[in-house]
């Protein structure tokens, strides 16, 4: 689902919630400090905190306590430092519970006039609530939204029924009726506590027959939930999925009572122990876009709790330390795993907000808003913006707001989110870029003459398609003559740098090994072959969003890499002066490139898996060539290029984009399957036994409509 928002750093302006851009802090949009906390403030000196926050960052919720200790719900945005209440149903208390990635859909719970609290959404900057109802209908029963998806178009949480049991419950785009998400066989009670990014996996937790709590998960929309057990005990809690939904965290119960972090991968039913520092117990907070990072506590062996991680599917937790005292908390991380917050007690046991990045196992203190202590509750995806709460010097508890990195210009979502078919078409190209120098890698052969044993060819080759794709090639080929009929050999290739779209491409080395045979030896008459392989490796830069208005550009490096081979047959014919060769030839090439990572300090990275493309060309032609002086010849050559299998260029992966935490693009351009081209030749002996050749070509391009033109002059020797 695309949404239609414009999206900055601090500022996020979507034309279907003006009210967001002109009534939530604009004049505030610099309040935002970077490297030090910022006061949020609260409503009527009253303590307040924050509990999440947008994607960007943009978008921050949470609530205050009322003099009553009642709570309300707030939210901040565009860098405003000046909380805004979000309202009630007519009752007296709310809270916000989460945001979508794309700020646009804030979710939690307000009381009705009757008393009961209801499930609620405040969409698009709105302030005042939309009731999302209960199963039973009435004002006598409940519900509550605890996490809502990416784009905002599914909420889960719970809701009671007409039995007064509390289950579990969604509400799909828009829907102000909640759907019930059912129970274990024979349970009674459950919750949905967390969504993936796109709504598809839900996680929380149901009772069974016997009334023990089991953590369950809902996958593909289904109504009843899947068991994912415990680890001996009676009962598990699932209380976070990663965004791309392959990871699911929280908490079983072993067999001696105690409670251990636990993870359930790509759809297990069986939970992972996830282990202890030592100590008896642990628990999972938070998890990673891909599922890569897990953050939380576990006690050690003097059963202090300490923040932890897993990375990398680790089942041993890892102490992230302290500022000097004994304990600590990790409670959330960003999309890709480099941004952990938390809280760590230092030497005095004060507990003050702490980040953890790029892996590092030593907490930077946050500080506070003047008092002693402080947490860091969450961190935006892209790990621009950390959230919290803090005392402050006069004693109250007041949310914090810490920017990592300066708020970015605004950008249109639109356009973010049309850099990536663009990146998957500049793929394609850059693929077609790497076989076109392989395929001339495989045609870089030379002729012995009669008499010698060597032959060297030395060739500059030139080819432009409009200012889209262009090559310059520099290639030396080298054969030895084992027969009057078969000559072997090697080339050996260098494209200079290169500009395609979103790649700037390094220069790239090939070498590629070869053999021909001529029926009539250096006549080239009768029956002809010829066998080549060739590689070619290189890097680019990989540049998404260039040229596209209101967009930040993101940048990564990886590899590219072509392995191709080729196999010819043909049959010279002697008519007249010309000597007349029809052909054959089936070529193969795979090309690939490297996962990466797109820079984690830019806004809205990607991470982007491997990549292969394959590739399978026959090609059918006509060559002639005759003398037009003792020492002169001119040669014409026409066919077609056709494919006979092409794998298209699709980019998978996972972002920090509003609304795609999974990305699966496919390349959009048409490709011409079938190519002719036309070439002509001129070859002039220098001496005896050497040549200067120049030759030039005209075909169609594998993308597009604008034909490909290419020149080659080179130097030929035989010894």
């Amino acid at each position: 689902m695309l949404r239609h928002d414009r999206y900055r750093r601090g500022v996020l302006c979507a034309s279907t919630a003006l009210s967001l851009c002109m009534g939530i802090g604009t004049a505030a949009a610099d309040d935002w400090s970077v490297g030090t906390m910022t006061d949020l403030g609260t409503v009527a000196g009253d303590l307040a905190s924050a509990v999440a926050v947008s994607a960007d960052g943009s978008v921050i919720v949470g609530q205050h306590l009322d003099s009553m200790f009642l709570p309300h719900a707030l939210s901040w945005a565009n860098g405003g430092a000046t909380p805004i209440e979000l309202d009630t149903l007519g009752g007296s208390y709310s809270s916000a519970n989460a945001v979508s990635a794309d700020g646009s859909v804030i979710v939690g719970l307000a009381s009705i006039a009757a008393g009961p609290f209801h499930a609620v959404s405040w969409t698009n900057g709105a302030t005042t609530p939309t009731d999302l109802g209960t199963l039973a209908g009435g004002e006598g029963y409940g519900s509550s939204a605890a996490a809502v998806s990416a784009d905002g178009s599914v909420i889960v949480g719970s809701a009671s029924n007409a039995a007064g049991y509390s289950h579990a419950v969604s509400w799909t785009d828009g829907a102000t009726v909640p759907t019930d998400l059912g129970t274990l066989t024979g349970g009674n009670y459950s919750s949905a506590n967390a969504v993936s990014a796109d709504g598809s996996v839900i996680a929380g937790a149901a009772t069974n027959a016997v009334g023990y709590t089991h953590a369950a998960s809902w996958v593909g929309g289904a109504t009843t939930p899947t068991d994912l057990g415990t680890l001996g005990g009676q009962s598990s809690y699932a209380n976070a999925v990663s965004a791309d939904g392959s990871v699911i965290i929280g908490t079983a119960q072993i067999v001696s009572g105690y409670q251990h972090a636990v993870s359930w991968s790509n759809g297990a039913t069986t939970p992972t122990d996830l282990g202890t520092l030592g100590g008896t117990s642990s628990s999972a907070s938070a998890v990673s876009a891909d599922g890569s990072v897990i953050v939380g506590s576990a006690a050690n062996a003097a059963n202090q709790y300490r923040a932890v991680s897993w990375i990398g599917g680790a089942t041993t937790p890892t102490d992230l330390g302290t500022l000097g005292g004994g304990g600590g908390q990790a409670n959330s991380v960003s999309a890709d795993g480099s941004v952990i917050v938390g809280s760590a007690a230092n030497a005095a046991n004060q507990y003050h907000a702490v980040s953890w990045t790029a892996g590092t196992t030593t907490p930077t203190d946050l500080g506070t808003l003047g008092g002693s202590n402080s947490n860091a509750t969450a961190v935006s995806a892209d790990g621009s913006v950390i959230v919290g709460s803090s005392s402050t010097a006069t004693g109250p508890t007041h949310a914090f707001v810490l920017r990592t990195r300066a708020a970015a210009p605004m950008q249109d979502l639109d356009n973010i989110y049309l850099s990536m078919p663009l990146l998957a078409d500049d793929t394609a190209v850059a693929f077609d870029r790497q076989a076109g120098m392989l395929s001339d890698m495989l045609g870089a052969q030379c002729r012995v003459a009669p008499g010698a044993s060597w032959c060297l060819d030395t060739t500059l080759s030139g080819f432009a398609v409009s200012s889209q794709q262009n090559a310059l090639i520099g290639r030396l080929s080298l054969g030895y003559a084992l027969s009057g009929e078969v000559t072997a050999g090697l080339a050996l290739a260098v494209t200079a740098k290169d500009s395609i779209g979103a790649f700037d491409i390094a220069a790239t080395p090939a070498f590629g090994l070869w053999s021909t045979y001529s029926a009539g030896g250096a006549a080239g008459t009768g029956f002809q072959a010829d066998l080549a392989i060739a590689y070619g490796k290189t890097h680019a830069d990989i540049t998404r969003g260039l040229g596209l208005d209101n967009v930040v550009a993101v940048t990564g490096t990886a590899d590219l890499a072509t392995l191709a081979a080729r196999a010819g047959i043909g049959y010279g014919l002697q008519e007249g002066q010309w000597l007349l060769t029809p052909s054959l030839a089936l070529a193969a090439y795979r090309t690939s490139r490297s996962a990466y990572d797109e820079d984690a300090n830019a806004d809205f990275p990607a991470r982007y898996e491997s990549l292969t493309s394959d590739l399978t060309t026959a090609t059918l032609s006509l060559g002639g060539e005759r003398p037009i002086s003792d020492r002169q010849r001119i040669g014409l050559n026409a066919g077609i290029v056709a494919d006979l299998d092409y794998g298209k260029a699709g980019l998978q992966g996972t972002s920090t984009i509003p609304g795609m935490g999974t990305i699966s693009q496919t390349e959009t351009l048409g490709r011409n399957k079938a190519r002719p081209f036309l070439a002509a030749s001129y070859a002039i002996d220098t001496s005896p036994g050497s040549t200067l050749h120049v030759d030039a070509g005209i075909s169609r391009a594998a993308y597009g409509s604008k034909p490909g033109l290419s020149l080659d002059i080179g130097y030929g020797t035989a010894f």
